[in-house]
């Protein structure tokens, strides 16, 4: 028989209070030893950042996830400005912030389903089908076709997290949340907007260039010009930050009073603006589509739906006539900006091409190259990045044919879903059909970090909300 062994209360609570102090003391003079060399500020930084998040989170879920969308668009230019300080590493613990976030909190979710076998309600299509993406995701972590192991446990971050925030938004979002949410992204584009506008007239700062010489991106370069990349991670998640935020501009143009109107539209101009002088053609169509679609959706009836419709066809043809009828000009961004537009110089057929063959290549190979094989992380610590450029054929290729497949069907239920919702005319419901459609294809990027969480959050509360029968009464056409 066992002896258990009976301690004093009071020495118990002793024992507690060295050990709390002795972790005090240890993590204090790490911190003291770590500030004496500066290549470590980035890991302090963020370590404290990510404890923080964490922290509230535990408490607080909601408002860490509105901490975590002012911070994610701001991540690029944080990790930028250390580079004269702490140098550049391929390893950056600022990244895991956002992602943590989403893990922990979506984490308690699957610990209460699994473990303490709480009654699931409410299950819907769009529930069941994600959760089938993380375990196949989970699964494709360990694949050996992707090299090292650190492949597929650091594409956790781009693949699995975004999945993660939906769990998250359809457990502990609010309305209210929902609605900050959307304001902040609003908010925040019009500052990335700014900022990468000063780029593109006034040039980079020095760290910036810094940064420019060391990753080395090709898509930077637009003949004599580079692209801006703002205040966000890369020029790719800029221009998908800028489309989702300008739809929710228009929202405020369309659903607004007054004050709301003159502000929706300052600041979509401002954002569509720095989006057209991006040269980025994908974005600034699916935008536009976006805009289309909310300003017939926000009709009231099926007439006002069908008159908003032709104005809006009649608008569109009327831009494209004004494009293709604009002279040449010196500037780099906006000649090629036109020449995509116009169909002078479209890299449509290659994006097209480059999507079918991956589909065609992890149908083939039936169970994936792994999950990291198109992410960064294969170039980092494998072989080289076999990213097709779209989310859903990244699937086939990381994921193989269940995953693909899967995900496919996961994407038609996520429009499903966003129309279904968006009918209702609620702010929230246009919200979250806007993102899908200005970001389509890029959903699940998690290499998008801001602009992956902002879609994942709206479908988790989407869905929840569609889940519930009573849905229509927080979600009527006139709240929000």
């Amino acid at each position: 028989m066992l002896l258990r062994i009976r301690y004093p209360v009071g020495l118990k609570t002793v024992f507690l209070k060295v050990t709390l102090v002795a972790i005090t003391i240890g993590m204090s003079l790490y911190v003291g030893h770590s500030v004496l060399h500066p290549a470590s500020i980035r890991t302090l930084l963020g370590l404290t950042m990510l404890f923080l998040t964490l922290a509230i989170s535990i408490t607080r879920p909601n408002a860490s996830i509105i901490l975590v969308m002012v911070y994610l668009p701001l991540l690029g230019l944080i990790r930028r400005i250390l580079i004269p300080i702490a140098g550049w590493g391929s390893f950056d613990p600022l990244v895991l912030v956002g992602p943590s976030v989403a893990l922990l909190t979506g984490s308690y979710w699957f610990y209460r389903y699994l473990f303490l076998r709480e009654p699931l309600l409410n299950d819907t299509p769009v529930f069941k089908l994600v959760r089938w993406m993380v375990l196949i995701d989970c699964v494709e972590i360990v694949n050996p076709r992707q090299g090292s192991p650190m492949v597929g446990i650091m594409a956790i971050i781009f693949y699995v997290a975004p999945l993660f925030w939906m769990v998250t938004a359809r457990t502990v979002m609010t309305e209210r949340a929902m609605k900050v949410i959307i304001h902040t992204v609003f908010v925040m584009g019009i500052v990335a907007a700014l900022y990468g506008l000063k780029q593109t007239y006034y040039g980079f700062y020095p760290f910036e260039n810094d940064w420019i010489a060391i990753v080395k991106i090709t898509a930077l370069h637009v003949g004599n010009q580079y692209r801006a990349l703002s205040t966000t991670d890369n020029p790719q998640e800029y221009a998908e930050f800028l489309a989702q935020s300008i739809c929710v501009g228009w929202l405020y143009v369309l659903r607004g009073n007054l004050l709301a109107k003159i502000y929706g539209l300052v600041g979509a101009s401002v954002i569509g603006w720095a989006l057209f002088m991006e040269s980025a053609r994908g974005p600034l169509i699916l935008a536009a589509v976006a805009i289309a679609v909310l300003t017939v959706m926000s009709g009231k009836t099926p007439q006002i739906k069908v008159i908003l419709g032709i104005v809006v066809s009649l608008v569109l043809v009327g831009v494209l006539v004004k494009i293709n009828h604009m002279h040449s000009t010196s500037n780099a961004l906006v000649e090629h900006q036109i020449a995509g537009i116009t169909g002078q110089n479209s890299t449509l057929s290659g994006h097209i091409s480059t999507s079918f063959a991956g589909i065609w290549r992890g149908a083939k190979s039936v169970i994936g190259y792994g999950l990291g094989s198109t992410t960064t992380a294969a170039s980092k610590f494998s072989s080289a990045n076999t990213g097709t450029e779209a989310d859903f054929s990244n699937m086939f290729v990381s994921d193989g044919l269940a995953g693909g497949i899967i995900y496919l069907i996961l994407m038609v239920r996520m429009l499903i879903l966003a129309f279904r919702v968006a009918l209702t005319r609620s702010l929230i419901g246009l919200f979250g059909l806007g993102v899908l459609l200005a970001t389509f294809e890029q959903w699940i990027n998690g290499e998008l970090y801001v602009t992956a969480t902002v879609v994942w959050i709206a479908v988790g509360y989407l869905d929840r909300v569609n889940a519930d029968q009573r849905y229509a009464g927080p979600l009527t056409a006139n709240s929000g």
